[in-house]
């Protein structure tokens, strides 16, 4: 009751957005799990990995606040190679952290006064997302955001989209998760 459910048709290409508060580094992907008979509490890693999604196309985009008008897409770095469950793909976080060993979290200015740890995609895409000065305040003020394939051989009905973040700064794993409906 109360949750926000996005329904997707089978068989369409999505979009999926996420925010990064701590640039970490790593990649991530996106995985759907269909609600078991005993609701969310039977949802497992298991269940994600049978049913990891694939990016479409070659292109990644950020976005500033609601507005569509400010999107910027750029070139994705996607890779099958390595993955866990094997072949699933996963994407670059595209932004990077400043070179320097925390990545930006210690300067007085967002903008990485000594270069960064690979190009960004556009200017201003770059830093660790928040400042020492002021922890938790968000100095990135856009999402991250690509395009999805759904498959078109999936059973029409509710299930849970994973967002899974493997960090490369640390031993982290960040996720999240999303009501999604499947439609026909």
């Amino acid at each position: 009751e109360g949750v926000q459910v996005t329904e997707w048709k089978r068989g369409s290409v999505v979009e999926a957005a996420w925010g990064i508060i701590a640039n970490h580094g790593g990649g991530y992907s996106y995985r759907l799990c269909k609600v078991p008979a005993e609701g969310n509490s039977g949802l497992t890693e298991e269940c994600f990995q049978n049913t990891p999604l694939k990016f479409s196309g070659d292109k990644q985009w950020v976005q500033f606040g609601n507005n569509a008008e400010t999107r910027l897409e750029f070139q994705a770095n996607y890779t099958t190679e390595g993955t866990t469950p094997s072949g699933s793909m996963w994407a670059k976080n595209p932004i990077p952290a400043c070179d320097q060993f925390d990545g930006g979290y210690f300067d007085t200015s967002p903008v990485c006064q000594h270069g960064t740890q690979f190009p960004p995609p556009a200017p201003g895409l770059e830093g660790y997302g928040e400042l020492v000065a002021a922890p938790g305040t968000p100095t990135f003020m856009f999402s991250i955001g690509d395009y999805l394939e759904v498959p078109e051989d999936l059973e029409p009905g509710d299930y849970v989209l994973s967002f899974r973040w493997d960090c490369e700064q640390t031993s982290q794993i960040w996720a999240t998760c999303s009501s999604i409906k499947i439609t026909e």
